[in-house]
């Protein structure tokens, strides 16, 4: 019977080579019954379209390549891109350090922003990197998946730029942290159309780039990305609230003593 070689064949001593062919454009293939005590050992193909595997009995294993550093290396530094600013902001608020640092708190600000904004360009390169390690999909060259890459990278691109026109540098990269606080509560689009545009339009180039590489892995990261945000909005937006809390209670006290 056939029997498709794969990189687990390859854990162990080599056997004897015998009854073996190479099918044109497939790749090496085993004529020898699977209980054969000497198996060959060949290369796993990276494409999964090569195997020619059935799709309905395709496992998360043949998909996800979850031996690859690079796959951990992008989750991780996916968590911090969003959890260490944070971190680092809330320092900000209580301690003024970056203001101090950098003579102000607008340009404290910019510095931060400037950095978030390059550790995100290093993450971006991280996940394409990712990418590149595992597995293809090529079921997820179907045209109409093409299309709705497409789509979605649109549709993300426009919440993210949206985002960026509405708020400016100060509103995206955490401002509020550095008293630079907005005048009042941001509604147009696309704050109309959802809450935390900015998060879920990255969610979303980050699903289309997945799709453009036919990568089950990077769909896997999208989700794991999505979820952090999740995370990250639960943590922020508290205490955001509290900050323009705050700036209310103290605009209240002023027109009182004004009133007095």
């Amino acid at each position: 019977m056939y029997r498709i070689v794969t990189q687990e064949d390859t854990r162990g001593s080599i056997g004897i080579l015998n009854g073996l062919h190479q099918k044109e454009g497939r790749g090496w293939i085993s004529f020898s019954d699977q209980s054969n005590t000497n198996p060959t050992w060949f290369p796993q193909l990276r494409s999964l379209e090569e195997t020619e595997t059935d799709p309905t009995t395709l496992t998360t294993s043949m998909m996800i390549d979850f031996t690859q550093t690079s796959f951990y290396v992008v989750t991780l530094a996916s968590f911090l891109n969003v959890f260490l600013w944070n971190i680092i902001a809330r320092a900000e608020y209580r301690t003024h350090f970056l203001t101090r640092l950098a003579g102000g708190p607008y340009r404290g600000c910019y510095a931060l922003a400037l950095t978030i904004f390059l550790a995100g360009l290093y993450r971006e390169r991280l996940f394409l990197q990712a990418l590149d390690d595992q597995p293809t999909l090529e079921l997820l060259s179907h045209p109409s998946i093409v299309a709705l890459s497409y789509l979605i990278f649109t549709a993300g691109s426009v919440l993210v730029g949206a985002t960026y026109l509405r708020l400016g540098i100060t509103g995206t990269y955490l401002g509020d942290y550095f008293g630079i606080l907005m005048d009042e509560k941001v509604e147009g689009f696309p704050f109309n159309v959802m809450a935390n545009p900015m998060y879920n339009g990255s969610t979303l180039t980050f699903i289309a780039l997945s799709l453009w590489h036919k990568s089950p892995a990077g769909l896997l990261i999208s989700l794991w990305i999505f979820i952090v945000y999740r995370g990250g909005i639960h943590f922020e937006e508290p205490f955001t609230n509290h900050i323009y809390a705050q700036r209310e209670e103290k605009r209240a006290r002023e027109k009182l003593q004004k009133k007095q």
